[in-house]
């Protein structure tokens, strides 16, 4: 559906590039704007910090992830907020994460009255650092979460639109910002098949980066509590682990059947011999695109209430599901005993990715987000707006006009 009479003019913001092959959040954000523009949108992409960018992920990856965007009609400034605000006239102002709205919502109001401003959450981050302080019972942990949750929600307050991935967080936000509007924008995955046999050895895998904590957590947890209770009865099991940055403990996990291999270009071959993903989650928020990933490959996912959340999946039904190391264990011991069951839970879960979280299922939803969008009130401040963008337009003229000539 396009709406033939309004085209929308989108500037979508964001620290980096949006990684479709490396990160799920990337994959995510990549489909979305695909989907802005099959919907008659323009999109104009903006990286707030592009030198940063280029030094993570070097300037080949750069230049690939930017002639994709193009592909599909995105067009990348290199430029500043600012800037791109004076130089385009857009309907929505999309920033990626709270953190990177922070430092421009003044800034667009005062330039870009009549645009809205729209946050994706991406997660709620101050859940996870809740969620990690019950854990840990630090109370350093507990002020960080607190910090973090009067940051974001103060963000949220600013905007005109948040973007959440589950049901559950749009529900927390309604409860702690009555009246905010909200739009759920889940993940989103490709259905794959496995082209391959399983390993001849009974295998698990687990994928995600290590520089996201809840990761590190989780393959500590599992070395430590859970693989040995999984040797104890599958003495020639395997356990596959792929992730960039990890820490020395993690990287040097290479004994008992245990198989690091850090940074892989592409994780479809592990994928495909694997017996079982597993997602030993103890604190997280949104949803996880280690989990999505698995369950849309086909592959049986074992995992913790905080893996599962947002995809809806039941219990020995599409996924497994285990909170104490015990729990964990057995139900990756009930997989590893039965072929048949191992293939009834992936199918199970794979189709639950296809009619919810698949591009075709998310596709129907973007209509829908744009007719929410355009029915937003525009906020006004008229005085204080043309005060702040006579100020603005002055300095702008200083600082090309006469401050290089000092």
């Amino acid at each position: 559906m396009t709406f033939p009479n309004r085209t929308f003019r989108f500037l979508v913001v964001n620290p980096e590039l949006p990684h479709f092959d490396r990160t799920s959040g990337g994959l995510r954000l990549f489909t979305f704007i695909e989907l802005l523009r099959e919907a008659g949108a323009s999109c104009d992409y903006l990286v707030s910090t592009p030198q940063a960018e280029r030094q993570r992920i070097g300037e080949t990856d750069y230049q690939r992830y930017r002639e994709r965007l193009a592909s599909v009609g995105v067009r990348l400034l290199e430029t500043s907020v600012g800037a791109a605000l004076r130089a385009n006239n857009y309907d929505v102002v999309l920033f990626e994460f709270f953190h990177v709205a922070q430092p421009f919502l003044k800034l667009v109001r005062i330039q870009q009255p009549r645009a809205r401003i729209v946050v994706d959450s991406v997660d709620l981050s101050f859940l996870r650092w809740h969620a990690k302080a019950d854990l840990s019972g630090r109370r350093e942990d507990r002020t960080h979460a607190e910090a973090i949750e009067a940051a974001e929600l103060e963000t949220y307050r600013s905007a005109d639109l948040v973007l959440t991935l589950t049901d559950d967080e749009a529900q927390e936000l309604a409860r702690r910002i009555p009246g905010l509007p909200t739009f759920n924008l889940p993940n989103i995955h490709s259905l794959n098949h496995r082209s391959v046999g399983e390993h001849p050895l009974p295998s698990l895998l687990f994928i995600g980066s290590f520089t996201h904590e809840p990761n590190v957590d989780a393959v500590r947890w599992f070395g430590q509590e859970i693989w040995p209770l999984i040797r104890a009865r599958h003495p020639t099991a395997r356990w596959v682990i792929i992730g960039a940055n990890a820490p020395p403990d993690i990287a040097g996990m290479t004994d008992e059947g245990i198989e690091f291999k850090g940074r892989v270009p592409d994780t479809s071959p592990y994928l495909d011999e694997a017996w079982i993903s597993i997602a030993p989650l103890r604190f997280g928020a949104g949803m996880k695109g280690k989990v999505g990933e698995a369950l849309a490959w086909g592959l049986p996912v074992v995992t913790t209430e905080f893996g599962a959340q947002g995809y809806g999946v039941q219990d020995r039904v599409s996924v497994v599901l285990g909170d104490s190391a015990e729990a964990f264990a057995e139900g990756v011991i009930w997989l590893l005993d039965d072929t048949a069951r191992r293939s009834q839970i992936g199918l199970a879960g794979q189709n639950a990715i296809r009619e919810r979280f698949s591009r075709q299922a998310v596709a129907h939803a973007i209509p829908e987000l744009l007719k929410k969008i355009d029915a937003l009130p525009v906020r006004r401040r008229e005085a204080w707006r043309h005060l702040q963008r006579a100020r603005l337009a002055l300095q702008a003229f200083w600082e090309k006009h006469l401050a290089w000539r000092i």
